[in-house]
Order: C-alpha cells, then sequence, then structure tokens
C-alpha cells in the first residue's frame, strides 16, 4: 500500500533530515567531495577539528535565529530552485525548527559529521551487504551528485535512485512516500542474516 501523504508521514515520522542527508563515503574523502563541494565545511573538516569549529558555530548562530520564512536564503547555495520551491509552509517550519533543535546544545554532533565525511570509518562501503537503495538529486548543492552515483557504483547490488530534477530537499516533499515504498519493499525481500 502506497504512503499517501508524504509531508504527513514525513513530518511525524522519526525520520529525520538525515534519511535523505549525507553518507559517507569510505576511508578517504572521494576526488568529488574535494572538487566539487560548494560550501566551506569540507575545507574545514580536512583541516580538522580546530579550522571546523568556527565555521560551524558560526553556522549555528546563524541557523539558531533563521525564520521559516528566511529559512531558504539562509542556506543561500546551498539549495537552488527546486529546494527553494520545496522550503515553503509547513516544510519550511519543520526544516528551521530541525535546524535549531540540532544546534541548540552546540555543534558537536554536526562537527562529529561533518568530521566523519573526510575520515576512515574502518570499513569501506563495498563490503556493504545489506541492501541499500541510494536517493540523489540532480540538482542536490549540499551534496553533489556524484556522491550519489560514487555510491550507488561502489555499494554492491545498491537500488539506485538518482533523480535529475531533485534537490536535496525537494525528496523529502515529492518523494518521501516512494522512498518509504522502496525501503518498505527492500526490507520485505531481504534475506535474514543469521548472527553467530
Amino acid at each position: 500500500m502506497p504512503v499517501k501523504d508524504g509531508m504527513k508521514n514525513f513530518k511525524n515520522s522519526a525520520v529525520d533530515l538525515n534519511l535523505l542527508g549525507v553518507l559517507r563515503t569510505g576511508p578517504k574523502p572521494p576526488a568529488w567531495l574535494v572538487t566539487h563541494h560548494k560550501s566551506s565545511s569540507p575545507t574545514a573538516s580536512m583541516k580538522g577539528a580546530e579550522a571546523l569549529t568556527p565555521v560551524l558555530e558560526r553556522d549555528a548562530a546563524h541557523l539558531s535565529e533563521v525564520q521559516p520564512a528566511g529559512v531558504a536564503a539562509a542556506l543561500g547555495g546551498l539549495v537552488g530552485d527546486v529546494d527553494k520551491q520545496a522550503l515553503t509552509g509547513e516544510y519550511a517550519e519543520y526544516v528551521t525548527n530541525s535546524f535549531r533543535r540540532g544546534v541548540s546544545a552546540g555543534i558537536a554532533g554536526w562537527r562529529d559529521d561533518d568530521l566523519a565525511f573526510v575520515t576512515p570509518w574502518g570499513f569501506e562501503v563495498t563490503s556493504i551487504i545489506t541492501p541499500v537503495a541510494v536517493w540523489q538529486g540532480g540538482e542536490d548543492r549540499m551534496v553533489p551528485k556524484a556522491h550519489g552515483a560514487w555510491l550507488a557504483s561502489h555499494i554492491p547490488g545498491a537500488e539506485p535512485h538518482l533523480l535529475p530534477d531533485e534537490g536535496h530537499l525537494s525528496l523529502a516533499i515529492n518523494r518521501f512516500g516512494h522512498i518509504l515504498d522502496s525501503l518498505l519493499a527492500m526490507a520485505e525481500t531481504a534475506p535474514n542474516p543469521t548472527h553467530a
């Protein structure tokens, strides 16, 4: 049974923007991260916590006060037209509240995520055996589209959903039901692992 109301399910579920956000890529930053990302955070991340912390603290101070009507402007070049169109009404309120909650206790979690983008995880994505779906918008300015393509081609059996007309945030509005249906279908057909 298809998920009917993507916004309602998104807003009322435990799923947060991380469902649609950045997946880490392995033991070292791939070339697309270094050459294609449009914010200063990856560069600072590669320089370590001391360089990254002031960048995130500056951004957090701004995000802690952002209002729904100004959330697209606050994100600047990280959102293109398709994401700006998605960032209205209830979704703009949700994203704004999510940002404020996310930085209300500081930037430690955000910093850890950004550092994890550029440091080893202790495994290669080629060793993943769990079913994976990769959803990536071609108009995504937060995560380069090459990221989704790289993951889809390096994770064995990954189910790619590389959508040229979607952005980073628009996926939550325009494709959320499809994403959930896909994940449910994958869960139904996934082999049951044996645990030693």
